[in-house]
């Protein structure tokens, strides 16, 4: 390192940008000279290696605490280089440099895409739930045929819902994906993107609640891969915190067998249905500009990722107690609770695996845990927000909303009129 450091000390005696410096140093390990090529190469090596420390603390920073990793978890995956006399080929440092281009970019730049797509350092993120990736890759990289499959055996989506994210993601594609003037990353839609796919789909959604439904789709596939980078078992991720993961068919009897997959069908229709019923009940015994204010309170809480500051900013509203006041979160998820309750009683009663359960005390203690994890996570900084961290009930209240609110000119009128 001594003499790398002398070498550059020499050759760089006055101030240079570092442009200009990495494009010399490219230069100077391509010499005749045996020895200058090496010390240049190595002056190289011990740039790149300063960048991948940088980009792994700035991963631990922005992700670490999110989703339990340190710098010592990380650094061994991706820093190889020990400053010996030559680079190992197949490692991350030999890699940027024999791939990196100085007229496309900076190497810091090019160090820290290669950091992050790296097979080790991606791999160990998945198994942390985390993917380095955009929704908009992730939507380009997603066929119609694994979307549909996705949407009706993972997440259990209506035929009708599937339908429309399948119609969502062509227009995506044809719109997004093929556009020959669109550079290789993967930028959110523009405007005019955004207005080309809802003319493809002759939809009258707003661009705001368009650019919700595509980041919506983006995160079922994102979930969806992680946990199968995860290696878990392919199952509805709805069930992973109601039920635990296990080899169902190995443990149980066939009967409850039965009873439990009954109940996962139930769970998602009966608690939608709670859901729309309590919402619409509220809604119509609401005067208009108080029904107005509570649909899009709830909207912008669940589907927008709003805080409750920024929601009374944009309605007028004297301050965040005035959408507390107004939601009273506490006591709508208890009302939902103790429906979903009594219709999932009714449902699964038929199917119990033997007499003597209190079906009430097990479906209390299955379902607890759904509305606790919705307040942690509305409770949680929206920059530490995790899509893997919602419940079953915040993804079906998302759901929900996005069914009362999206696709209607006037949803408010509609309801209440109604009642």
């Amino acid at each position: 390192m001594l003499s790398a450091k002398s070498f550059f000390q020499k050759q760089f005696a006055n101030h240079q940008d570092t442009r200009s410096i990495q494009s010399q140093l490219l230069a100077l390990s391509q010499s005749s000279d045996q020895t200058v090529a090496d010390l240049a190469l190595l002056c190289l090596r011990c740039y790149v290696s300063y960048q991948i420390v940088s980009s792994c603390l700035r991963l631990v920073d922005r992700f670490g605490d999110r989703h339990s990793f340190k710098l010592s978890d990380i650094l061994p995956l991706v820093l190889h280089d020990q400053g010996q006399a030559k680079l190992r080929e197949k490692t991350l440092p030999f890699e940027i440099l024999r791939s990196f281009q100085p007229e496309k970019g900076s190497l810091s730049t090019w160090t820290a895409r290669f950091v992050q797509q790296y097979p080790a350092l991606t791999r160990f993120l998945a198994e942390q739930g985390l993917l380095l990736i955009s929704n908009w890759a992730l939507l380009n990289d997603t066929t119609e045929k694994q979307l549909c499959r996705m949407l009706s055996e993972i997440y259990l989506l209506s035929p009708r819902e599937i339908d429309r994210s399948i119609s969502l993601l062509k227009a995506y594609h044809a719109v997004y994906r093929d556009d020959p003037t669109r550079s290789g990353r993967c930028i959110p839609p523009s405007i005019a993107q955004l207005r080309a796919i809802a003319q493809s789909l002759g939809s009258s959604d707003s661009l705001d609640g368009l650019m919700s439904r595509l980041n919506r789709l983006g995160n079922y596939v994102r979930q969806y891969r992680v946990w199968c980078r995860r290696g878990s078992v392919l199952t509805c991720p709805l069930d992973s915190v109601v039920i635990p993961q296990m080899a169902i068919e190995k443990q149980v009897c066939p009967l409850e067998t039965r009873f439990l997959r009954r109940y996962r069908q139930a769970l998602v229709t009966e608690l939608d249905a709670v859901i729309l019923d309590i919402l619409t009940t509220r809604i119509q015994k609401m005067h208009e500009v108080a029904a107005e204010h509570f649909l899009l309170s709830l909207y912008g809480l669940y589907c927008e990722q709003k805080t409750m500051r920024q929601i009374a900013l944009e309605l007028g509203l004297p301050g965040q107690y005035r959408v507390v006041r107004l939601l009273q979160l506490s006591k709508l998820r208890s009302t939902i609770q103790a429906q979903l309750i009594d219709r999932l009683k009714l449902r699964l009663a038929p199917f119990l695996p033997t007499t003597g359960i209190d079906l009430d005390r097990v479906l209390q203690e299955e379902l607890e845990p759904l509305f606790k994890l919705d307040s942690q996570y509305l409770q949680t900084p929206v920059s530490f927000r995790s899509s893997e961290s919602r419940s079953v009930f915040t993804l079906r209240m998302e759901h929900c909303l996005e069914k009362l609110v999206t696709g209607r000119r006037n949803p408010l009128v509609t309801m209440v009129q109604a009642g």
